[in-house]
Formats: structure tokens, sequence, C-alpha cells
């Protein structure tokens, strides 16, 4: 999610505060998500988007706690909303899957701006939901 917001507001990025109360408000959002909180009472169905992406078992999942017919049908297309992805627009519309969006974040690894927005805690609750994210471990080199 960070690595689409960041591209698509590249021009923004020297505007650090809107990043920390993104940041922070991605940590609430984790938070519910683990049951450390229950801002959310009634009928909450929280989603991993990596697993949703990957997995159609956990879409079929989805569609049941939520009532619905599971069809995946729309899953490759790309929105036309906000003139579709942030990286690649809708040059994938038709084959969504094909797109690399679990990986995305690594177009930034080098970027200094990029890796000052991510915190302890940001990492310590992107383990708990994703698991371990092979080569994250880049993002937490200090910058000096």
């Amino acid at each position: 999610m960070l690595a689409s917001r960041y591209k698509r507001n590249s021009l923004e990025v020297k505007s650090l505060k809107g990043w920390k109360g993104l940041m922070d408000m991605w940590i609430l959002y984790a938070k519910e998500y683990l049951g450390e909180t229950q801002h959310l009472k009634n009928n909450k169905v929280c989603v991993n988007y990596n697993q949703w992406f990957s997995d159609a078992n956990y879409r079929k999942q989805l569609a049941d706690k939520l009532n619905l017919d599971f069809t995946d049908s729309g899953f490759n297309d790309v929105s036309v909303f906000g003139g579709g992805s942030s990286f690649e627009k809708r040059k994938f519309h038709g084959k969504a899957e094909n797109m690399d969006v679990l990986n995305r974040w690594q177009q930034f690894v080098d970027d200094s701006s990029y890796r000052t927005l991510f915190s302890d805690a940001v990492f310590e609750y992107s383990e708990r939901i994703f698991g371990h994210i092979p080569g994250t471990e880049s993002l937490r080199t200090k910058i000096h």
C-alpha cells in the first residue's frame, strides 16, 4: 500500500508530516486487524490484501463471511478510478493477476525518503500480519 501511495504522490513526498499521519493510521488499522482494539464491533471482516491477491480460496472464504456468492469475475480488472494502478495505469486490465503488487516496495529500497517512513512499529505489525517478507530488512537500514 505504501509503495503505491508513495509512487502516486512522489511530488508531495517532501511533506513528511502527512506521511507520518498515514503511517500512524496504518498502525491503528493493523491493531484493529489483529484484535488489539475493537473499534469496529458489528460484523467486522478484516482482509489481508497480500493473501487476498494471491489466494482464490481466501477470496472465497471472505465472500462466505460476507454472505456473498463467490465469483472471481472482476478480479483481473484494473479500475479506471484514479487512473488505474499508480505503477502501470491500466496496462494490466484483464490480467491484473500478473501485476507484481506484492513487490512494489523494492522499487524504493534505495530511496532514503521512503525508508524513513518505516518505524519499528510498522515493521512489527507488518510482520505479525503478513509474516516475514524477504528483503524488507533492507528498509530498516538507518539513514544518516
